[in-house]
């Protein structure tokens, strides 16, 4: 009964978490913050900041997403957001 249980949770773990790592390299914080560069390029401020607040949250400590957090908060005229982001870069 035990085996049963351990195999089941090991086929779960290659089929679902294993792909996301595969797809989102070691922590995912690379293909969001590139995802935001990608939508910021095409203007798309929106989806940038959500991309970069996707990217601070897989990682608290990703300076070059808060920066650009920062700028693009600023540009949507999102002041206090901004300076929030700009502090993170700062600490």
């Amino acid at each position: 009964m035990r085996i049963k249980y351990v195999i089941q949770i090991l086929v779960i773990f290659v089929f679902l978490v294993l792909p996301i790592n595969i797809i989102f390299g070691d922590d995912g914080r690379n293909y969001f913050y590139d995802l935001g560069i990608s939508h910021y390029d095409k203007g798309d401020i929106d989806n940038a900041i959500s991309a970069w607040e996707k990217a601070v949250v897989v990682n608290p400590e990703f300076v070059e997403a808060y920066y650009n957090l920062g700028n693009a908060y600023e540009e949507k005229g999102l002041l206090a957001e901004a300076l929030s982001a700009w502090d993170k870069v700062i600490e």
